[in-house]
């Protein structure tokens, strides 16, 4: 299943090869390792037991029920402070930036996570890596200004 599947709940239709079927809930929460109990649906009326598998995703990784990701934030909003847009699960939310933050800064937003399987209505942590990204096709004048500030710095 996929780490938004996981997040949400989901269900799954089980088919036998006797053409019998099932259909079992995935709860919210669920994590790789997690097992499902479906009661009376095994072998001679006994209890099937399915074991989940959260696939990896390409923006978060889980950590229990935090998720982290990075982030590219503009090289002017880390130097004078701003805004940046942060994609979560449910959207994205506006993070503040102090100004000079630096490279590989790390935020947490709260509750932004996953949902906790015994409790879905409590929800772990999101943490934010920041990363530069860097300005492409300076204009000249751009380049002067750049050239400014590094002698300024010297």
């Amino acid at each position: 299943m996929t780490l938004d599947e996981a997040f949400r709940g989901t269900t799954r239709t089980l088919q036998w090869e006797d053409g019998r079927s099932l259909t079992a809930k995935i709860p919210r929460g669920v994590q790789t390792g997690s097992r499902i109990r479906l009661s009376g649906q095994g072998y001679d009326g006994g209890d099937l037991y399915l074991t989940v598998e959260v696939l990896p995703d390409a923006q978060f990784v889980r950590d229990g029920d935090d998720l982290r990701t990075t982030a590219d934030v503009d090289l002017y909003t880390m130097l004078l402070g701003g805004k940046a847009e942060i994609q979560t699960l449910t959207g994205s939310v506006n993070l503040t930036i102090p100004a000079e933050s630096g490279n590989g800064g790390q935020f947490r937003l709260r509750g932004q996570g996953m949902p906790q399987l015994k409790q879905p209505d409590q929800h772990g942590d999101l943490y934010v890596t920041i990363q530069a990204s860097l300005p492409h096709n300076l204009s000249e004048k751009e380049k002067e200004l750049f050239q400014q500030l590094r002698h300024l710095r010297q």
